[in-house]
């Protein structure tokens, strides 16, 4: 499955001052099929035949339930860079994974992607009947 490096958000704790979201740079895909959004800190391209340390982690998926937008107010790093004043919301069955593409374009691919995917049914293998 092709993918793209997006921009994954975490809460940090309560007990932090400033309670800001931090993001982290994370190589994402989306298995339509499955209706799960993938990602890794690296590109599985990257490296590929390589042993991985276990420091890169491994590929992490959830289930999308829903995905929506919303307006994050822009900062001046963002103007600079070009990157859309909106995030992706995903709701899996464990909370919500907020993201955000690199450019605007990548924005309107990526949520016209995952909306379409909420769509379609999860398609599941079925044994023939026996008799």
């Amino acid at each position: 499955m092709a993918g793209t490096y997006m921009h994954m958000y975490t809460s940090t704790r309560p007990t932090h001052s400033s309670g800001r979201e931090q993001r982290h740079l994370r190589h994402m895909w989306v298995n339509p099929f499955a209706k799960t959004l993938n990602w890794t800190n690296e590109s599985p391209s990257e490296g590929a035949g390589l042993p991985r340390d276990a420091s890169h982690g491994s590929t992490r998926t959830e289930f999308m339930n829903s995905v929506y937008t919303v307006h994050e107010r822009p900062t001046a790093e963002d103007g600079k860079n070009g990157e859309p004043e909106y995030c992706i919301v995903v709701c899996t069955g464990h909370g919500e994974l907020k993201v955000k593409a690199r450019t605007q374009a990548d924005h309107e691919v990526w949520y016209r992607a995952m909306a379409y995917v909420q769509t379609r049914r999860v398609l599941r293998y079925l044994a023939p009947p026996t008799n």
